[in-house]
């Protein structure tokens, strides 16, 4: 391993940290954005994140209704004034807040009066750990980074405190525990490792401990107050505390299990897809770790694990209160300086060869299965090619697979993973619209209007695209009286303008049907079923008056046509009265 020589030159010792990171993460800078959360986070948020107005809704309004992280949208606004929709200065931006947290890290450890070696030790296992790369490589995924950031500098200048109580390091505790919290609300948790903190390492001539807690229940209290009053908390799906619970265990068991052995990541993982066992050894490894060879510290040691389990609680609660629930890789990041630190109380011989050449096993394997992932995050091709093979079962993917084969005009393939979607998932309008945009390509038109119609039954409220799109499949189908409806309906329901060329096409068609209609007419004057069909042109114009009077005509041609009568009545009764 390093000699501790080398260690005590501080730039050696920050080059040693840094440069495996930078070396396995760099290409990241040249990577693409991908399909999830980079596109209305950045892409499809461009107008607004071009002016401060970006900013101030940040710490107005609500992310999605679900989420308050005003910092989140304020390191994306400034990315985006640096380099607009050029995704390499958000991945440089991500990369740089990893190097810090790998920093701030090695500073944490050395304040828990953990060893120079030990600590960089363990700091460049999270550098290169393979479970960190969902946070760095993934955009989105500086949410954590953040999170980690201000939380670790919120620590170290807590514990500052603690060995010199002057007022400076306290305010700049401060400073950083509210940063943490209008980054994620993760954050609320934080309170409770402060105390434990306080706990472990209580001196005489300390503040009062009523005055510490006085002023982190204020903080918090005043930032859910103004969470509260911002984000509308959604109905809860229906599911019972025992149900949550029992979703709940197996989700940390999956998490603690990925912080030692990083098998099986995905970049969705789902309960489902997963596997517990991998957890449960290393649950029982760690259980054999404080026995055999033990702890140093039992009190940081438990301060590790608290740290550990605190900050993954309420994320993977949210989650296993939701059907289907999904359990990202990095929310594990802010969690890891938690298990390090317990990590480091194992009574381990680090003076053992056997233990040096271990350990630097472990950084070479971390290192290169990092390294060898990496490319699932370069390009939106690759991430849904990832989520297909890594989420099965996921719609959300095969959708996206299907929309990247549709734009390559690979349309049977398209079809495919559409069905596939539909089938895991048949309550989604935007399946069957995508569907029925493939099935027009295709020439299959009562097909896609079969899909649109689905699409918008399925619909919470009228879509624009759903009822113009069927009105262009009716169209082709040979429908106008139904396509010209559509395109009313449009017109009158929708800011949206409707494009001219479309416009042109269905009314043209609707005019000469009406003219075709009127010289059958002229030719067989008393063919009632002329006159019925015209009026079903007439009545999907909304042109009421001439359709009642076809509508007359066939009854009086057909008196004994119970159809004619029926609708005859129902237009009848819809005439405003005099």
């Amino acid at each position: 391993m390093i000699p501790d020589k080398f260690l005590d030159n501080r730039l050696k010792l920050l080059l040693a940290l840094l440069l495996p990171a930078i070396l396995i993460y760099y290409k990241s800078i040249k990577y693409d954005f991908t399909t999830l959360d980079e596109q209305w986070l950045i892409v499809n948020n461009a107008d607004l994140l071009s002016g401060w107005k970006a900013v101030r809704e940040g710490f107005t309004k609500s992310i999605t209704g679900l989420y308050y992280r005003p910092l989140l949208i304020t390191s994306v606004f400034i990315d985006y004034k640096i380099g607009k929709l050029s995704p390499t200065i958000y991945h440089f931006s991500n990369l740089l807040m990893h190097l810090g947290c790998v920093l701030l890290l090695f500073k944490f450890l050395r304040l828990n009066k953990i060893s120079r070696t030990s600590a960089w030790v363990l700091s460049l296992i999270f550098s290169v750990h393979p479970i960190m790369l969902h946070a760095v490589a993934w955009v989105p995924g500086r949410n954590d980074l953040l999170l980690c950031l201000f939380t670790l500098s919120s620590l170290i200048f807590l514990l500052r405190f603690f060995e010199e109580p002057k007022k400076i390091f306290f305010i700049l505790h401060v400073v950083f525990f509210v940063g943490a919290l209008f980054t994620k609300e993760t954050a609320i948790a934080l309170p409770v490792i402060y105390l434990a903190c306080y706990l472990v390492y209580k001196k005489e001539k300390r503040s009062p401990l009523w005055l510490l807690m006085a002023v982190w229940a204020i903080l918090a209290g005043a930032w859910l107050f103004l969470r509260n009053n911002i984000v509308e908390v959604p109905a809860p799906d229906q599911l019972s505390l025992l149900e949550v619970i029992k979703n709940l265990i197996p989700a940390m068991i999956l998490y603690t299990g990925k912080a030692i052995l990083p098998i099986q990541q995905s970049i969705l993982p789902l309960m489902r897809n997963s596997s517990i066992i991998p957890g449960l050894l290393v649950i029982a490894l760690l259980l054999f770790l404080v026995f055999k060879p033990g702890l140093r510290d039992k009190r940081v040691a438990g301060l590790g694990m608290l740290f550990f389990f605190l900050i993954l609680a309420l994320p993977v609660w949210f989650s296993a209160s939701k059907n289907g629930a999904e359990h990202y890789e990095h929310r594990i990041y802010t969690a890891m300086p938690g298990m390090l630190l317990f990590l480091s109380q194992v009574n381990f011989n680090y003076n053992s060869r056997i233990f040096k050449y271990s350990v630097l096993v472990l950084i070479v394997l971390f290192s290169l299965k990092t390294y060898l992932r990496m490319p699932v995050y370069k390009n939106k091709a690759n991430f849904v090619d990832a989520g297909v093979r890594e989420c099965p079962g996921n719609y959300l993917f095969l959708y996206q697979k299907s929309e990247i084969l549709f734009n390559e005009k690979n349309f049977a393939s398209a079809l495919d993973y559409c069905n596939q979607a539909i089938a895991v998932r048949p309550d989604k309008s935007q399946l069957y619209s995508n569907r029925g945009t493939i099935y027009y390509t295709l020439g299959f038109y009562k097909s896609a209007v079969s899909d649109f119609t689905k699409a918008i039954s399925l619909s919470i409220k009228p879509d624009f695209k759903y009822h113009l799109s069927r009105a262009i499949a009716y169209e082709k189908a040979g429908d106008i009286k139904n396509s010209v409806k559509d395109l009313i309906f449009v017109k009158r329901t929708f800011p949206n303008p409707v494009p001219e060329e479309i416009n042109t096409v269905i009314v043209e068609k609707w005019s000469r049907q009406v003219d075709a209609l009127s010289k059958q007419i002229e030719a067989a004057p008393d063919d009632a079923h002329l006159y019925f069909e015209r009026a079903q042109l007439y009545f999907a114009v909304e042109q009421e008056k001439e359709g009642l009077a076809d509508l007359s005509k066939a009854c009086a041609l057909a008196p004994e046509n119970k159809e004619y009568l029926k609708q005859y009545m129902e237009h009848y009764e819809k005439q405003p009265k005099r």
